[in-house]
């Protein structure tokens, strides 16, 4: 399906969610993923896990392709089980997006998936459809056949109409985990072989397959389990 006029009408709601720390004229990132505008235009939804280091020295913001800058925002909510928050910018930064009954959604629906993913400046858009359902600490997610990967969290999840659904948070598979163990070790002592160091090389292989493999099924929150803390703190009838 072609969905070029649906992500025309959604594309100014979609952000890059960003850490970072403010370093002279500089802004040193620390994390990434993508966030949706809802409410009245300046709340952004996205991940808990995306902003989770949030403290005095690290701030938040939120940028697209068309503007560049930070604008730093602070969360009004955060649900760790459910894995998301809710980013207040305190003035309106772009349209906010139209939401659609998850209920109604079906095992065959055709959908698609907006994106930072692996921290791009650019956005990707990615063809997907509902391949079932997953019950995770009792929440009913929704399963997409698309390869979602690190930064594609807190992107938004569309129905071929262009309404919210879901908002994209992890992958069921063990095979990422596996891998981002591995990246994160640091050896007790240096290693060399023939001028090469295995574990810095075996490291910098997991990175590439990461930005290049489809490491496990992505999966959703449908936007009905949410809509209730949405409507309290943006003070809106979300759906």
């Amino acid at each position: 399906m072609d969905y070029s006029d649906q992500y025309d009408s959604v594309k100014n709601s979609v952000v890059q969610v960003i850490e970072f720390i403010h370093n002279g004229a500089k802004n040193d990132l620390m994390s990434f993923g993508t966030g949706v505008i809802i409410g009245n235009g300046q709340y952004v939804l996205t991940c808990n896990h995306c902003v989770q280091n949030v403290d005095g020295n690290i701030y938040i913001g939120v940028r697209n392709e068309n503007d560049v800058d930070h604008t730093v925002g602070s969360i009004v909510y955060s649900n760790k089980v459910l894995d998301i928050a809710i980013i207040d910018l305190k003035t309106k930064f772009n349209e906010p997006i139209c939401a659609s009954d998850s209920d109604n959604v079906k095992v065959g629906n055709e959908t698609f998936v907006v994106g930072y993913h692996m921290a791009s400046p650019t956005v990707s858009v990615l063809s997907a459809n509902i391949a079932g359902f997953y019950i995770r600490n009792g929440t009913n997610y929704i399963k997409i056949d698309s390869s979602v990967n690190h930064g594609n969290s807190g992107g938004p999840l569309f129905n071929k109409r262009g309404e919210l659904i879901g908002i994209v948070n992890t992958k069921l598979g063990t095979l990422s985990n596996f891998l981002d163990d591995v990246e994160k070790i640091k050896p007790d002592g240096y290693v060399n072989m023939f001028g090469i160091d295995p574990i810095k090389t075996i490291q910098q292989l997991i990175r590439e397959m990461k930005t290049n493999l489809n490491l496990g099924i992505g999966m959703a929150i449908p936007i009905n389990i949410i809509s209730s803390a949405i409507n309290q703190v943006c003070k809106i009838n979300f759906i």
